[in-house]
């Protein structure tokens, strides 16, 4: 079933039917050519999902297509984790391979992205709008209900001293940390379903930054292995580990 986002106001109030409108509905009606009498998904991107039959495409030649849709089925966080993922990234070098991080990561189930400068950061910089491009086209191929936020650009403290007052459970990936206490073993002591996972850039953190994450911050230092991943290889990965601990 393709799923569409819908705007909150073209959402009946009385949650009986829905429109799709602009990008939206000429993707519905001209590149999926979907049919009235067809189901599909759509969501608010703010904590529903609904399942709809289409009931009328409507072309308005250079203005577009309006689709419209009667409500089946209202599905509250569809396919939402229960665990609240926080993944606390370091912007890298080139920009594709930090996109390809928030693109998967969305999908996989994270709640949130704080990009963060650090040392070997070299060029801390974002294209937002590309970033919200991204974040919306990965909710509808997960078919998620909610938007994951994505919080403007903070220094290291500022975003460990965040997820603290957050009251998360702050689990920091280093290549040096001891194999013993791998990522799988350190979440298995978390007592809260509210966890930041601390990522750096390529070249990852300094040992300075590592000391002060744990004894500052009480961040618990992770392996991911033996094995001495890119950046974006151990984001992802480690975001599709937490998420496996979503029961």
């Amino acid at each position: 079933m393709e799923c569409f986002i819908v705007n909150g106001s073209d959402i009946a109030t009385d949650l009986s039917s829905l429109v799709l409108r602009d990008d939206e509905a000429k993707h519905c009606a001209r590149a999926l050519r979907i049919r009235v009498g067809e189901q599909i998904l759509a969501t608010d991107l703010s904590g529903n999902c609904y399942k709809a039959t289409l009931e009328a495409i409507d072309d308005l030649g250079k203005h577009g297509y309006e689709v419209r849709a009667s409500i089946e089925e209202v599905l509250p966080r569809h396919n939402e984790p229960t665990l609240n993922v926080l993944l606390i990234q370091a912007v890298l070098h080139t920009s594709a391979k930090f996109e390809e991080i928030i693109e998967r990561c969305c999908e996989i189930g994270v709640s949130g992205f704080t990009p963060i400068s650090t040392t070997r950061v070299e060029r801390p910089a974002i294209k937002a709008d590309r970033i919200e491009k991204i974040l919306r086209a990965s909710c509808k191929q997960a078919q998620r209900a909610v938007k994951p936020i994505f919080a403007e650009l903070s220094e290291f403290e500022t975003a460990l001293n965040a997820a603290v007052t957050d009251n998360r459970f702050i689990v920091l990936l280093h290549e040096a940390a001891p194999l013993e206490h791998s990522l799988n073993a350190v979440l298995t002591t978390r007592p809260s379903s509210h966890i930041a996972l601390v990522v750096g850039p390529e070249g990852g953190f300094t040992e300075e930054e590592v000391s002060l994450a744990r004894e500052t911050y009480g961040a618990h230092i992770a392996s991911m292995g033996t094995r001495r991943l890119r950046a974006e290889t151990a984001a992802i990965t480690a975001v599709a580990i937490t998420l496996g601990f979503d029961r």
